[in-house]
């Protein structure tokens, strides 16, 4: 079996772990996003010859691999997005980012949401020495766009580009 996941770490009971030991003490488990048999998958190999491929064609493999060889893949997909709109780099790199997706606060900032087991809030280093930043308020895990300017540019356009692509885009347009 193959786990892709996120290690993330859980603080066990700062008072169970003060009277063993100086420092507390953190579990450590994984969030799994997803599980491979892998005799299943050898199997579909056997049968399909394109392993983890099976659901895409020759046409959009080959389009990965110019992709994959590209000096510069950000600015191929850049270009590649709405290619009958000229110009307006940087708000296409804004919206092939949104495609991408955002990032788990706990996964970057994971000392700002320390939790005993028991789910009660732990204080980290930083609110002890007084620091009010909190990085959950500070970091979006979904990207959201809004493009303004002026009529004809295009927006229009590349937004609905960037939600056909999208698996869960939604576009929404206000007059």
């Amino acid at each position: 079996v193959t786990i892709v996941g996120i290690v993330k770490r859980l603080s066990l009971d700062a008072e169970r772990a003060s009277s063993r030991q100086a420092q507390p003490e953190y579990e450590l488990y994984i969030s799994a996003v997803s599980l491979t048999n892998l005799r299943e998958l050898e199997r579909h190999r056997r049968v399909s010859h394109a392993g983890a491929f099976n659901g895409l064609t020759q046409r959009e493999l080959s389009v990965f691999d110019r992709i994959n060889r590209s000096r510069d893949p950000f600015a191929l997909i850049v270009s590649s997005l709405c290619p009958s709109i000229y110009g307006h780099e940087m708000v296409k790199a804004g919206l092939v980012l949104t495609l991408f997706g955002g990032s788990d606060p706990q996964v970057l900032f994971p000392e700002s949401a320390a939790r005993r087991s028991d789910g009660e809030h732990v204080e980290t280093g930083a609110e002890q020495a007084g620091s009010s930043v909190d990085y959950n308020d500070a970091v979006r895990s979904s990207i959201h766009c809004l493009v303004v300017g002026d009529p004809g540019l295009g927006k229009s356009c590349m937004l609905k580009a960037v939600s056909t692509v999208s698996t869960r885009g939604v576009f929404v347009a206000g007059k």
